[in-house]
């Protein structure tokens, strides 16, 4: 595994983790706005505008973390339900959960 496919690897996982925590600014800032804005009836079409962008960035976010393979061992990054079983994950997690290859580390 060379420097260069870890500075790549770390840097898609701080990507897919920006986009989760977007998401939820979007979320949360575009709810209170529209909440102290005034009749929500009226505002309908920008609710629906917010909660599409910021549940939708959410959803890539995670998504993404969860589907990526690490680059040491090949295994899900975040999760192991490769198996068939019930498995386990977190998106916020900084480590394999198979190898223990951290993905923030320097090369």
């Amino acid at each position: 595994m060379n420097t260069l496919e870890v500075m790549r690897f770390a840097k898609k996982m701080r990507t897919y983790l920006g986009l989760f925590w977007i998401g939820t600014l979007v979320l949360v800032v575009g709810f209170i706005g529209l909440l102290t804005s005034g009749s929500l009836v009226e505002q309908f079409d920008m609710l629906i505008a917010v909660a599409c962008i910021g549940f939708g960035a959410i959803t890539i976010g995670s998504m993404g973390r969860a589907a990526s393979r690490c680059p040491q061992c090949g295994h899900l990054f975040c999760g192991n339900f490769e198996d068939g079983s019930e498995g386990s994950a977190s998106v916020f997690t900084s480590s394999c959960r198979h190898c223990g290859f951290r993905a923030n580390r320097e090369p």
